[in-house]
This record gives C-alpha cells, sequence and structure tokens, in this order.
C-alpha cells in the first residue's frame, strides 16, 4: 500500500496508479468529495498480473519526438506476447503447436499524456473479464513516475485453426488464465 494512504475504504472499479481528485472514479459516490479527508485506503479491484518495461524508440515516434499514436497499441501488444512466453504460449507455440488461434477482435486505447523518444515506461496487465470463449487484458501505461500515461484494453476469441470458428478457452489456456490471475 502506499505510504500516506490511510483513513477511508474506498473501492475502485479499475486499477489506479496515482490518486487524482478528478480522475478517480468510485463505484458509490463517483468521486472523491471536495473536502474529504486527503488520505485514503484504496483496495484495488483488479491487480497486475504481469508487467512490461521498455522505452519509446525514435522509430515509434512522429516528427516532433511524440510517440504516434497507433504505436501504443504495439507497444501492449509487445507486453501481450512477452506475457503469453512467460505462460509458455508464446506465439512460436501457439502457431505450431496448438490447434487454436488468439485473435484479437477489440481493441482501444486511451491516451493521457504525452511520451517522447527515451521515455522509460512500464505496462501492467491485468485480466478484465474472462467468458467461455474469450477474455479480455487491460492495460495500464505508467512514465517512469508513476503516472499513468495511457490505457488500453483487448479482447481475445480463440478459435479453431481449421473451422476458423470461435470455441470454448482451451483447458491450458484457462489454466493458465487462472494460475496468474489470482
Amino acid at each position: 500500500m502506499a505510504a500516506g494512504i490511510t483513513d477511508r475504504h474506498c473501492n475502485i472499479d479499475h486499477t489506479v496508479a496515482l490518486l487524482d481528485r478528478k480522475s478517480v472514479s468510485f463505484k458509490k459516490s463517483g468521486r472523491i468529495p471536495e473536502k474529504s479527508p486527503k488520505s485514503y485506503v484504496i483496495k484495488l479491484t483488479h491487480y497486475p498480473m504481469f508487467t512490461y518495461a521498455t522505452t519509446i524508440k525514435l522509430h515509434e515516434t512522429d516528427a516532433a519526438g511524440l510517440l504516434f499514436f497507433s504505436n501504443q497499441f504495439k507497444i501492449i501488444h509487445d507486453a501481450y506476447e512477452s506475457l503469453l512466453e512467460t505462460w509458455g504460449f508464446g506465439f512460436a507455440t501457439l502457431i505450431r503447436k496448438k490447434d487454436y488461434f488468439l485473435p484479437i477482435v477489440h481493441a482501444e486505447s486511451d491516451y493521457k499524456a504525452p511520451l517522447f523518444v527515451g521515455d522509460k515506461i512500464t505496462i501492467n496487465v491485468t485480466i478484465a473479464h474472462v467468458g467461455t470463449t474469450s477474455f479480455t487484458f487491460a492495460y495500464t501505461l505508467l512514465n517512469s513516475e508513476k503516472k499513468i500515461v495511457g490505457t488500453a484494453k483487448t479482447v481475445h476469441v480463440t478459435m479453431d485453426k481449421k473451422s476458423s470458428t470461435k470455441i470454448p478457452l482451451p483447458p491450458d489456456m484457462r489454466a493458465a488464465i487462472k494460475k496468474f490471475s489470482g
């Protein structure tokens, strides 16, 4: 728990890396009351199950040296690939040895602050949802000061390689998700 966060208990409906009176949403009140105490106990409902670190590279930026918007998707996909590798489901294994694919059927991304060439960032990955045939990863991008600079979400569906139809989440993948999501 962060130092100096005491006195009140609030359940937050998403991962929060910093306390900001204007952006933190609460299930009951909607916002931190303006005249409330300065300290809180925060119970996160989603904990990072995987952390990936990288540095913004020149080829990921535009002419002004800022991260080009579409490259946030590339960065979170790098985190996703690294996570799958730690689970024993790297793309080489998925493509060569499994009878299913995990295509992304939905992706969204929000940009909270600019990132520049050379910035060091951390991507925290959590499981946001697990269904019968799909799962959703949520990504929180943090700069070197641990401030949220971006968020993203990807929805993955398990698809049979031969029939190209969606199938129930295979037991080995479901077990990996359960093991690493607590």
